[in-house]
């Protein structure tokens, strides 16, 4: 085979890019940090919103426990048509708790034959007059309320010439 030097192979051709006639389409939509700002907006709307309803929600769940004087002895609890209650006695006087819950829940009705004054003062007027106070009061709690009743009897003991303390009944009620 006879090669002739004029005669050389064909240069191979690299593929060159094609020149696009096109033109390229623009891309038109949403700045990245437009749904960024709009994410930001929704998440401090959702925690106002939560800010508001927690103490709600947190009341519904768990309710509060009641106030208490110092010395005060759990003796029973349960529920009935009126709401929650709970039974305590306690050493301190009958007149000193209703001082107490006067201060605690705001409104205290005084039994007249009890002689205890609404500064916590006095003694059983009567020997053997149990009923001492009622009060209530209102605690609210987000958009929740509860309403608390106190009904506070003198433990009076027949043996002895005075009241030796106190036992009442709280009731929770909420509305």
């Amino acid at each position: 085979m006879s090669t002739n030097p004029s005669e050389s192979p064909a240069p191979r051709l690299s593929p060159q890019p094609r020149k696009s006639t096109r033109r390229k389409a623009r891309v038109v939509g949403v700045p990245v940090w437009l749904p960024l700002i709009a994410l930001i907006i929704a998440l401090l709307f959702a925690a106002f919103i939560a800010i508001r309803i927690s103490p709600t929600l947190s009341a519904l769940v768990s309710p509060p426990e009641p106030v208490l004087p110092p010395g005060s002895v759990l003796q029973s609890k349960g529920s009935d048509s009126i709401g929650d209650w709970w039974f305590y006695q306690t050493s301190t006087s009958g007149c000193a708790t209703a001082k107490f819950y006067k201060d605690a829940l705001g409104a205290c009705i005084y039994n007249p034959s009890s002689g205890c004054s609404s500064d916590g003062g006095g003694a059983l007027a009567v020997p053997g007059a149990n009923e001492v106070a009622e009060c209530s009061g209102h605690q609210s709690i987000g958009q929740y309320g509860l309403m608390w009743r106190v009904y506070i009897t003198a433990n009076y003991d027949p043996n002895q010439a005075s009241a030796t303390g106190a036992i009442f009944r709280i009731y929770r009620d909420g509305g």
